[in-house]
């Protein structure tokens, strides 16, 4: 490895080998609607390879891909908060069932502890929640908050407008609410804040002010030895959330991207906006991935650099919602997006692609799923250079998702390490 090199990975959420063939079917039995998808790069990383061969004629195998795998979660629940935490080398054997409600002595406490009545108090869609319960919550102008279960997370979401409740307190409510939940054993992983605005059109935006609160990593992971090591690390998307922060408050990450203004876009990377009402995430997360970048070429990394990228619009756009144009053609999109990642990498950097987890469309929502997910990887090299990932790169023992971090590991210089201290030994064959 090159003591400069940067390691770049993308999650592209919910997006796992059955769900993505799944799509394709689904897409092409309905005669194409938004014509046919085109995957060139995921492809030329060896896609094809891991698709049945129903699909070889849209996305033919590539023998000559780098480094291209099936790997499978080892944690119990499939979320994306474990899905990631298992990238970076931490496997959860918790069980974290989807919420049927809230406890009412959990209400309760929550009320007097925060001195606001909590309206709703049941499992929903964010916007499905917010509409049907906007016109009481905001007349009562801060008095009560809107909290609501989600549908395919074990996780609590909380809800205000911004001009009703400031977000740093409803951040603070959040923190509140997750901290009674645990204390009152409710397995959850996370309480999400999530203020919201109404536009001129009267249409529901929920801001960039988003806080994530998530159950602390207490264990060594990827980010920590990165730490250690001294590799400058960067998050962008949630991803900061999810891995970030230890009890005892220690900020693993160098530096955080999160969404921002469309102005922040620098407009001649032609990053596309795909949703109709423009609630894409993805473009700031490339902008975000291609900022750090950036940075990453302009200074000094002398023991490397990793940087972690969520590109969340597969799931929480197209993928919640059954949308299966709209999922396609947001990983097209990705993929076009790839091509402009791997015109800002510098010679030996290396572009890893995966995902935290599949979605089952199932009649009435699209719910998480634990299913195998492809593990890509290429090097940025000149044309003449034909080496290997694999020639010095070996793929941990297991097939878990934790062989991502382990990879990365291996690239960076401390794969013994990321083995020892990451406990996945007994996961070996899995």
């Amino acid at each position: 490895m090159s003591s400069n090199q940067t390691v770049i990975t993308l999650v592209i959420d919910g997006v796992g080998i059955p769900t993505l063939e799944y799509l394709l079917d689904k897409y092409y039995s309905d005669k194409c609607p938004a014509g046919e998808i085109q995957l060139p790069n995921l492809s030329r990383m060896g896609l094809g390879n891991l698709l049945d061969p129903r699909f070889h004629e849209k996305i033919p195998p590539t023998p000559s891909a780098e480094f291209a795998y099936a790997i499978e979660q080892a944690s119990i629940s499939a979320d994306s908060v474990i899905g990631h935490r298992e990238i970076a080398g931490f496997v959860d054997e918790t069980m974290y069932p989807l919420m049927s409600g809230f406890p009412k002595k959990y209400i309760k406490a929550l009320e007097e502890k925060i001195n606001r009545k909590i309206i709703f108090k049941k499992v929903a869609g964010g916007y499905d929640a917010i509409a049907i319960n906007r016109e009481e919550h905001e007349k009562a102008k801060g008095s009560n908050i809107i909290m609501y279960a989600s549908k395919c997370d074990p996780a609590i979401q909380i809800a205000a407008h911004e001009f009703a409740i400031h977000p740093h307190k409803l951040w603070e409510i959040t923190q509140n609410a997750f901290d009674l939940a645990l204390k009152m054993d409710i397995k959850i992983t996370r309480a999400i804040a999530r203020p919201y605005i109404i536009d001129t059109q009267e249409k529901i935006i929920r801001t960039h002010n988003r806080r994530d609160v998530v159950v602390p990593l207490n264990a060594q992971n990827l980010i920590a030895l990165c730490n250690e090591k001294k590799i400058y690390t960067a998050a962008v998307g949630k991803v900061a959330d999810f891995l970030g922060v230890d009890r005892e408050n220690k900020v693993f990450w160098n530096s955080t991207s999160r969404s921002c203004s469309k102005a922040s876009i620098d407009p001649s990377l032609g990053l596309k906006f795909l949703h109709h009402e423009e609630r894409d995430s993805n473009p700031y997360s490339i902008q975000g991935a291609i900022n750090e970048i950036n940075r990453a070429c302009r200074s000094s990394r002398p023991n490397g650099s990793f940087i972690f990228v969520n590109l969340t619009d597969t799931d929480t756009l197209y993928g919640h919602t059954r949308d299966v144009a709209g999922s396609l053609l947001a990983v097209q999109e990705i993929d076009r997006c790839m091509g402009i990642i791997e015109h800002h990498m510098k010679k030996e950097d290396v572009l890893i692609v995966t995902a935290d987890h599949g979605m089952l469309h199932a009649a009435d929502y699209g719910y998480h799923s634990k299913e195998a997910v492809p593990f890509l990887a290429m090097e940025k090299r000149p044309e003449y250079d034909h080496r290997k990932l694999n020639e010095y790169a070996r793929l941990f023992c297991s097939k878990t998702l934790a062989s991502v971090g382990h990879l990365t590991a291996q690239l960076l210089g401390f794969a013994n390490e990321y083995e020892k201290k990451c406990g996945l030994k007994r996961f070996a064959g899995k």
